[in-house]
């Protein structure tokens, strides 16, 4: 699945396996800025993805410190910079977490949510959109029209 979205930005192909590094990966969305101010611009960084025991071992840390924190599941994958100062924040939800293969941008994650924006040692989740490409497939044929 892939279509031209707005001059300029276009759409991802449906998702590839996590199981190997990305070559190159990216956040996007129109989230608060450092000023907490909203940006006109739909912006994007560069953000790794994060082992899921060390994103397990992070938001158990915020539960030892702070508060209450949810689950990590495995539909769900974390990405982001230990030293933080990179991340999705209030506004982001929903937007995509693209890898690019071969030339091709593929749809690996959902921005779901986080603690602490772009803090050190806290990371963005991510819903895993291989878990649902199925349902999304039939979902657009059901509706196409």
């Amino acid at each position: 699945c892939f279509a031209l979205l707005f001059k300029g930005i276009n759409g991802a192909s449906l998702s590839v396996s996590l199981s190997r590094p990305p070559s190159l990966s990216w956040v996007s969305g129109f989230g608060l800025k450092d000023d907490d101010e909203k940006p006109s611009n739909l912006r994007y960084v560069r953000i790794p993805l994060v082992d899921q025991v060390k994103c397990r071992s992070s938001i158990d840390e915020v539960r030892k410190k702070k508060r209450e924190a949810p689950d990590l599941t495995d539909g769900m994958f974390c990405a982001g910079l230990p030293e933080g100062g990179k991340d999705t924040c209030a506004g982001d939800g929903g937007g995509p977490y693209v890898l690019k293969y071969g030339g091709v941008f593929w749809a690996a994650g959902i921005a779901s949510w986080g603690i602490d924006c772009g803090e050190p040692g806290q990371y963005g989740v991510y819903t895993r959109v291989a878990n649902y490409v199925e349902w999304i497939e039939k979902t657009m044929e059901e509706n196409r029209n």
